[in-house]
């Protein structure tokens, strides 16, 4: 804390120059993703997105700091003119380190001079990088100097406190036992001070009621609504979504003023999607346990990225909500809908899987998926999805799970991707057709694709009987409506045939079934669950 006995020295400047500091949390696999439990995760994530924002506060540094941005687990600051910035940062340091929270993690705090801000900015970030490649990838606080063994939860540190865990007295180490503690008590913190930045009209009519489940069981179990099928139950989808080139527009920025424009307008956005969501969930009775509970779990928060789970029966609304609330999100704010390079996207991955899934590997496959739709030039918003069915594949290779899955088939991740109009048009029409498709058939049609049976005659045969079998299907309950669906999920886009030739002129399929089509029955068959089990008015009703 200052001390207001001993007046700081002023900073030395040259004309116009400016100094600024740079805090950040590194090393975050050993604060964050050290562990499998959930509390401990949460405890650590928002221990870091809370030390960078309450440096600001005017009873730690505000009188000596003003915050440019603060997003995530970093922030950048001006610090305001009489401050000695070299003797702030030292105390900022000390501050972070010396916290009976924030020491478990490990920050990086320094300070940088030049004529510009980009300069300035440039500089602080370079030696941010520099001291976290001097600097141990462990917090040593708290380390006990005798144990009785390793942590029953981190399984890596020297155990000296003792907890609860999975309902049995354990000994744990002092850096999970104080994270595991904040991220149990103060988890509604992270939405009640979200949400309670909007303006009233913004904010859901059941913020300051809202609570919230604690794990991934009551997340993902006993649903207060039937849910069809009886599967999605213990199933969850962790949702991930990261900006596309948003580090790159902050660079361009020339000074404090417009950075902290931007901050303000894309956090604002981002608390009216929580907004939504939280009006969406307090609405439905499938996202609420028996005492109303909200079944949402935020992993990550702040920056570009945000990540979510969901039980699987919500999965898909999730996705669709995010990118609803971000569909006008455009910089500048004032930038008209005819100027493309304006918009701001997002690429976001799914994994749908069984609530005991290590979630330290779902989520860096969610991280991964996300990858898979950025791509220099590309400015749109994109959902990569994976259904995860064996734990085994959770920290596995990514680019080989189709080949493993679809051997020979020659599918890629390309192929699988939709967009927010595909995957409002799947949620939309496809449970409406479900009870009248035959699954065998389709079924049958990925086999015989997947194996490249066009030569074969007789193989053939059965393949182009299994599209009949799906036309005949889907013209007697909805034809309009499935031939949207597919539409949404052919990776070129192609339309299904108005009229299929009989069996008997093979020649004429030669081009109605290429093997482009396994990628959307792939889609429809693997996502076949997850669209119904997220089937209300909205979706699946006549618009």
């Amino acid at each position: 804390m200052p001390n207001p006995a001993t007046p700081a020295a002023p900073a030395t400047s040259t004309s116009g120059s400016r100094w600024l500091l740079r805090v950040e949390g590194v090393n975050l696999a050993n604060c964050i993703d050290d562990t499998e439990d959930l509390s401990t995760r949460r405890g650590g994530s928002l221990m870091l997105l809370q030390a960078v924002e309450t440096l600001a506060d005017a009873r730690a540094f505000g009188s000596e700091l003003r915050p440019i941005k603060t997003g995530a687990s970093a922030g950048l600051f001006e610090v305001l003119p009489g401050t000695d910035p070299q003797r702030l940062r030292e105390r900022v340091a000390d501050h972070l380190g010396h916290h009976r929270l924030y020491g478990h993690g490990t920050f990086v705090v320094d300070v940088a001079e030049a004529e510009t801000f980009c300069t300035a900015s440039d500089a602080v970030l370079n030696a941010n990088r520099w001291r976290q490649m001097q600097s141990l990838t462990l917090s040593p606080i708290g380390l006990a100097d005798d144990a009785p063994g390793a942590c029953k939860v981190d399984e890596r540190r020297p155990a000296g406190r003792r907890d609860i865990v999975k309902g049995e007295p354990a000994a744990v180490s002092r850096s999970v036992a104080e994270r595991r503690s904040h991220g149990r008590d103060h988890k509604q913190d992270l939405y009640e001070r979200e949400l309670g930045q909007l303006p009233e009209g913004e904010r859901p009519t059941t913020w300051n009621r809202a609570r919230f489940t604690r794990d991934f069981e009551e997340l993902a179990q006993a649903p207060t609504v039937p849910v069809e099928p009886a599967s999605l139950v213990g199933k969850i989808g962790v949702f991930y979504a990261d900006g596309n080139g948003f580090g790159k527009r902050v660079r361009a920025l020339q000074n404090a003023e417009e950075v902290r424009a931007w901050e303000q307008h894309y956090t604002h956005s981002r608390r009216r999607f929580l907004a939504a969501l939280i009006d969406r969930a307090a609405q439905e009775p499938r996202w609420q346990t028996r005492d109303g509970q909200l079944r949402l779990e935020t992993l990550l928060w702040g920056g570009d990225e945000l990540m979510l789970v969901a039980p699987g029966w919500c999965a898909l609304e999730l996705a669709e909500v995010f990118f609803t609330s971000c569909a006008d999100l455009r910089w500048p704010a004032d930038a008209p809908p005819e100027q493309a390079d304006a918009r701001l996207t997002h690429a976001c991955g799914l994994v749908l899987c069984h609530q005991q899934a290590p979630i330290s590997g779902i989520a860096r496959l969610a991280k991964r998926l996300a990858e898979q739709g950025k791509a220099p030039g590309r400015n749109d918003d994109t959902l990569h999805w994976m259904l995860l069915e064996n734990f085994d594949q959770a920290g596995g290779d990514l680019g080989a799970h189709l080949a493993t899955r679809y051997p020979g088939a020659g599918l890629s991740w390309a192929s699988l991707e939709l967009s927010p109009t595909d995957l409002a048009s799947l949620r939309r029409h496809m449970p409406r057709l479900q009870s009248a498709l035959p699954r065998s058939a389709m079924l049958r049609a990925v086999r015989l694709l997947a194996e490249h049976v066009m030569p074969d005659m007789a193989a053939h045969t059965l393949l182009r009987r299994s599209y009949l079998q799906v036309d005949r299907a889907a013209r007697e309950q909805d034809a309009s409506a499935w031939r949207a669906c597919w539409q949404a999920v052919h990776p070129a886009g192609r339309p299904w045939p108005d009229d299929w030739p009989a069996l008997d002129h093979p020649t004429a399929w030669a081009d109605l079934a290429p093997s482009a089509d396994l990628a959307a029955w792939v889609t429809l068959l693997e996502l076949w669950d997850y669209v119904a089990g997220t089937a209300d008015a909205s979706s699946g009703g006549d618009q």
